[in-house]
Order: C-alpha cells, then sequence, then structure tokens
C-alpha cells in the first residue's frame, strides 16, 4: 500500500511488479529474473537489503521502506548500507530531502572504491602471511 501511495504522490503510472510480499503473494523469480528485473526498473520500492544493493549497483532510483512484519528486524543492515555510501535520503522516513527519482550515486561510488582497495589490501597482507 505504502508503494502505491507513493507512486500516486508523485504522479507518475508504472506498472507495479511485486516480487513477494507478507502474505505470499507476489511474483516468485530466480536469480536471473530477479537480476533482469532491477536492471530494466524505472524505480524501486522495497523494504529489502539486497534490492537497496542492486538498485546501488544498477544506478536505479529506490525508495526504502521499513520492514515491520517479520519477527527479526532486518533494517540495521540496511541502515549501515546506506550510511555507508551516503545513501540515507532513500530512506522514505528519513526527514530528508529525495526525490524519488533522483539516482546521483557519485558519491556512494567514490567510497565504495575505497572500500574495495581496503578489501584488496586486506586480501594481500592474508595472502603474504
Amino acid at each position: 500500500e505504502k508503494a502505491k501511495k507513493v507512486l500516486q504522490e508523485n504522479q507518475r503510472e508504472l506498472k507495479l511488479v511485486e516480487l513477494s510480499g507478507k502474505d505470499g503473494m507476489g511474483m516468485n523469480v530466480g536469480p536471473s529474473e530477479f537480476l533482469y528485473l532491477f536492471s530494466h526498473a524505472e524505480l524501486i520500492l522495497t523494504d529489502s537489503f539486497h534490492a537497496c544493493v542492486f538498485s546501488f549497483i544498477y544506478e536505479k532510483p529506490f525508495v526504502v521502506f521499513n520492514r515491520n512484519w517479520t519477527k527479526q528486524s532486518m533494517n540495521s543492515r540496511i541502515n549501515t548500507l546506506l550510511e555507508k555510501f551516503s545513501l540515507e535520503r532513500k530512506y522514505i522516513d528519513s526527514g530528508l530531502e529525495n526525490n524519488i527519482f533522483e539516482h546521483d550515486y557519485s558519491r556512494g561510488y567514490e567510497q565504495l572504491e575505497i572500500e574495495k582497495e581496503k578489501t584488496i589490501d586486506f586480501l594481500r597482507k592474508a595472502f603474504e602471511d
């Protein structure tokens, strides 16, 4: 319902493809279909960590909702991802200015390069020992 409301508020008519839901309704897709849908999406509305990651990788506009229907919160890893890559504005309830169709992730990609270098340095040191 929140996703439909966001689209209505932004006066956009897009086909809504629901991959899963708390009631088990939605499309059941495999990995290749999942990636295809993300690479061709105009907007991603999600409460999923992996959906946030692929939205970032594919440079797609996205909006994140809190996941409230599971017993264990999965929001902490989403928070970490959004903070690390300067994407906090993508949380629907962040209070930050956010055009939902904006997808300039250049600051996040700069941080991603730093993180890649850290990983490469770690692996080099680990293999030297």
